[in-house]
């Protein structure tokens, strides 16, 4: 059990393509968007269903999970993958409610385009600075960066 072991198989799991899905998701969004606006589904509806439409990549974070869980050797850093993982399933339904707020103008555009910006920053801020702590608690740890460039050249 090596890294090169661990970075086919997350590669495996990243190189699955899921077209149909991503073109379905799209469709139930633009007609969420109109029958939220002609009232005819209520509020606990549409998160019901946005979080029902989020399985297929809470499934995908399960696999890289698992996968990387049968790699790493050091407890701490096999209990932070799984509160991350955890961490990841929570922040979906916020994103839906706020993106039901704005359609459904209960939310303003500017303080909505601040939210994001500033929760994408944190966001990219927050996953490179866990990556560099996994990385000392656990050199068996694949960041991103790494499963992207053995991609990029095959070697995986």
């Amino acid at each position: 059990m090596n890294k090169r072991d661990q970075m086919r198989e997350l590669a495996r799991v990243e190189s699955e393509k899921n077209g149909v899905f991503t073109f379905l998701s799209w469709m139930i969004c633009i007609s969420l968007f109109v029958v939220t606006e002609k009232g005819w589904v209520s509020a606990e509806t549409v998160l019901l269903i946005g979080q029902f439409a989020g399985l297929f990549a809470i499934k995908k974070s399960w696999k890289k999970e698992t996968i990387q869980l049968k790699y790493l050797t050091n407890r701490d850093a096999k209990r932070h993958i799984h509160l991350m993982s955890i961490f990841n399933f929570l922040t979906f339904p916020i994103l839906l409610i706020l993106m039901f707020g704005w359609i459904t103008k209960q939310i303003e555009t500017p303080y909505f385009i601040g939210l994001m910006v500033t929760g994408g920053v944190i966001s990219v801020i927050g996953h490179k600075w866990y990556e560099r702590y996994m990385v000392r608690l656990d050199e068996n740890y694949v960041t991103e960066r790494e499963l992207k460039e053995e991609q990029k050249w095959g070697s995986a």
